[in-house]
C-alpha cells in the first residue's frame, strides 16, 4: 500500500510539472500577441520598396529571435504566413517542411487551426515526426480580425523527458 501511495505522490508531482511547463510555454507566446509594434508589422502588406519591407521582415525576425534564443525550451518559432513571407527563427525552412509537410496551408490540421479563435493547440507526432511538439496559435489583426498566420513555436523533444527524469 505504501509504495502505491508513493508512485501515485511521484506521478502527480510530474503531472503538476508538466501542466507549469505548458502552462509556461503558452504564457510566453502571450508575450508576442501582447505586442503591438508586431502586430503593426504584421499587418503591413504595402511597402515603397524592397529596402522597407526588409526592414519589416528584420523587426519582425528580431522580435521572435529574442523570445526563441531566451528560452531554453523553444527550440524556434515560425510565423507562418501563407500568403506571406513565412518567418524562421532558429528553425530551419526544410525542418518545417519535414515536419508539418510540404503543403502544410492546405492540410486538414492547418484548417482546423485557422477556425480556432486564437487558442494555443498543441501539436504531437504530426506525419510521424516525434522530434518536436508545436504549439501553435492563430494571429489576427485585432482591428480588421484579418488572417495574419500561425505562431508555431518549436518546443524540443526532450522538455517532457527531462521533466520527468529531473
Amino acid at each position: 500500500q505504501k509504495v502505491g501511495n508513493y508512485s501515485r505522490e511521484i506521478i502527480s508531482q510530474v503531472v503538476d510539472k508538466i501542466d507549469r511547463k505548458l502552462e509556461d510555454l503558452e504564457q510566453s507566446t502571450m508575450i508576442l500577441l501582447s505586442d503591438d509594434e508586431l502586430f503593426t508589422a504584421l499587418s503591413q502588406s504595402d511597402f515603397a520598396n524592397a529596402y522597407e519591407e526588409l526592414q519589416n521582415f528584420n523587426f519582425i525576425k528580431n522580435k521572435l529571435d529574442a523570445i526563441s534564443y531566451s528560452n531554453k525550451d523553444v527550440q524556434g518559432i515560425v510565423l507562418y504566413r501563407p500568403q506571406g513571407k513565412t518567418v524562421f527563427s532558429n528553425f530551419q525552412e526544410n525542418y518545417f517542411k519535414e515536419s508539418l509537410g510540404e503543403n502544410f496551408s492546405s492540410s486538414s490540421l492547418y484548417r482546423e487551426l485557422m477556425a480556432s479563435a486564437g487558442q494555443p493547440v498543441w501539436i504531437t507526432n504530426y506525419n510521424n515526426q516525434h522530434d518536436y511538439l508545436f504549439l501553435m496559435r492563430r494571429l489576427r489583426n485585432r482591428r480588421t480580425l484579418a488572417d495574419l498566420g500561425l505562431l508555431i513555436y518549436v518546443i524540443k523533444e526532450d522538455v517532457m523527458t527531462n521533466i520527468i527524469t529531473g
